[in-house]
């Protein structure tokens, strides 16, 4: 599925379809609405943090992160060499993070949104990583790095270039998604058998809060930090960020997210 709710409550996700043929899908009180974008192999949509257009991955011979103007229905090139997924706006709207394979194994770039700069390597590993979501004040970048040994962690990236694990479990972890607050993130761990979202305080501080309760996957914050929406086998689900009562806001078949 891989949705995100952008600044006025609107969700959007890509349907399910043949690779070539995914539409991008609006869905808000008034229902689902197609968007004008044409059928394309899309992948991981993001709506920008002023509502005005979204992040793509869009597939073919090789994988390149577009953008899409949603008042003007144009799509933009952003990426042109190697293989190019997850993208991921920072804080301010201004650069789009990414997961590239230009010098080797997927590690994360960055690129202004306006294509005034060059890509700039924010990390150096032989493992496989993608980008989850920058802290609202675009400091912090979780991100998902993968061993062999232990599968998927989850690490924090600061402006310093420090890194730190922070959730690196026997389980997988991966889809971190900051609180519009800061102060939590929530995220996605199979250590009870099968993928569920959870939510943790950003210093660790505290037990980690399952909040699905029948599976669930991609974790979306509203703006107002008071509700969580997640995809759960084609639904989509709103729940409490300290759990509680699920409510179904979405029934339907939702393309799966990168993890």
């Amino acid at each position: 599925m891989n949705t995100i709710v952008s600044p006025s409550g609107v969700a959007v996700y890509q349907p399910s379809a043949p690779l070539s043929a995914k539409r991008l899908i609006v869905v808000d009180g008034a229902g689902p609405t197609p968007l004008a974008a044409p059928p394309h192999a899309y992948g991981s949509p993001r709506v920008a943090p002023n509502g005005r257009s979204v992040l793509l991955g869009v597939g073919g011979k090789e994988e390149h992160v577009w953008s899409y103007d949603l008042a003007e229905g144009t799509l933009r090139q952003l990426t042109f060499e190697a293989f190019n997924r997850t993208p991921i706006w920072s804080a301010d709207g201004r650069q789009v993070t990414f997961a590239s394979n230009r010098h080797g194994a997927m590690n994360l770039f960055t690129v202004p949104v306006a294509g005034d700069g060059p890509a700039e390597r924010l990390t150096t590993s032989n493992s496989l990583q993608m980008p989850g979501s920058w802290s609202p004040n675009g400091e912090v970048l979780a991100f998902v790095e993968q061993h062999p040994a232990t599968g998927r962690d989850i690490w924090l990236l600061r402006r310093n270039g420090e890194r730190t694990e922070w959730a690196a479990g026997e389980a997988d972890e991966s889809a971190p998604r900051f609180s519009p607050d800061g102060s939590r993130i929530a995220y996605v761990s199979n250590e009870s058998g099968q993928p569920e979202v959870y939510v943790r305080a950003l210093n660790g501080s505290g037990q980690a809060r399952r909040v699905s309760t029948a599976g669930g996957a991609e974790p979306v914050w509203r703006r107002d930090t008071d509700a969580l929406y997640f995809r759960s086998y084609g639904k989509i689900f709103e729940v409490p960020p300290g759990g509680g009562a699920q409510r179904m806001v979405f029934d339907g078949a939702a393309e799966a997210g990168t993890f």
